[in-house]
């Protein structure tokens, strides 16, 4: 995957966290891998049968993939209010918030009654 160093703390505290990368082994990815359109499919395929989708950004496929599991139902899409949740992570990085309950309970503030990009409730976490 090309964001694993930056995914790497998230796969370390998920373990069960999949990508296609995960789900398909080198050789079944090797023919695509000179197509950039296709590796993309691939994702969104991945994405939309998840039980639940986490965008890395909030790009077209990201809202893509949050329509059509929208459409679908019975997915859920979690859009996390990233630069509150930097500035909660700054304050672990500089020492004045450790994490545990506290900052479980200052996410789930900063994401109470959070709209969606397609204007729906998100999901609580």
């Amino acid at each position: 995957m090309g964001g694993d160093s930056h995914m790497s703390d998230l796969h370390s505290r998920y373990p069960l966290l999949l990508d296609k990368e995960k789900l398909a082994s080198d050789e079944e990815l090797e023919p695509f891998r000179n197509h950039a359109s296709q590796l993309a499919a691939i994702d969104y395929i991945v994405s939309v049968e998840s039980d639940i989708f986490i965008p890395s950004y909030s790009g077209n496929m990201a809202r893509a993939v949050e329509g059509h599991c929208r459409f679908l139902g019975h997915r859920k899409t979690i859009s996390p209010d990233r630069k509150a949740l930097v500035r909660l992570f700054d304050k672990i990085e500089l020492g004045t918030m450790i994490e545990g309950p506290n900052l479980s309970n200052h996410v789930i503030d900063i994401h109470r009654g959070a709209k969606d990009c397609l204007g729906g409730e998100k999901d609580q976490f």
